[in-house]
């Protein structure tokens, strides 16, 4: 089986912030949201980014 090394650091992370919060996922993400507002600049609105792709049914036909 082929470890793949990114796989293995955001196990090893999950695993230590489970630790960390008494394996609470409530906890967790109370932490995440908090790391979020602390750091609005790592955070990836794709809300905002997404572009609608033309409705193909609207679209002229030949």
């Amino acid at each position: 089986m082929i470890t793949d090394p990114i796989l293995k650091e955001i196990h090893q992370i999950r695993e230590t912030l489970s630790q960390k919060f008494d394996f609470d996922i409530r906890k967790i993400f109370e932490d995440v949201r908090q790391r979020e507002k602390a750091h609005k600049e790592r955070v990836v609105n794709l809300r905002f980014r997404r572009e609608k792709m033309p409705d193909p049914t609207l679209q002229p036909t030949g």
